[in-house]
């Protein structure tokens, strides 16, 4: 009898952002009732880092993105009111 896994899939922060250049990603939205919103991730907040690696465009975040999965947490570094706060999100499907 072989068994087959369910195919896993690809996580993601939850949010609309704008490049603030010089910084990071600058959350304009979050999708309310996500799991990103029930994480505590705010508009405005600038995303510094996701598992320990920076992120200063929207681009380097995807790349920090690209092997995690829905369902799963990860470590995020933002600036929120120039201050730097971290806590864990748990990823939404993609």
């Amino acid at each position: 009898m072989s068994t087959m896994k369910a195919p896993t899939t690809h996580g993601r922060i939850a949010a609309k952002y704008h490049n603030d250049w010089g910084k990071g990603p600058r959350v304009m939205s979050v999708e309310q009732g996500s799991k990103t919103a029930k994480s505590g991730l705010m508009v405005d907040d600038i995303i510094m880092k996701i598992d320990g690696k920076p992120c200063k465009t929207k681009a380097e975040m995807d790349a920090a993105l690209a092997d995690k999965r829905a369902g799963n947490p990860v470590s995020v570094v933002v600036d929120r009111d120039g201050r730097n706060t971290a806590f864990n999100v748990t990823l939404d499907p993609a």
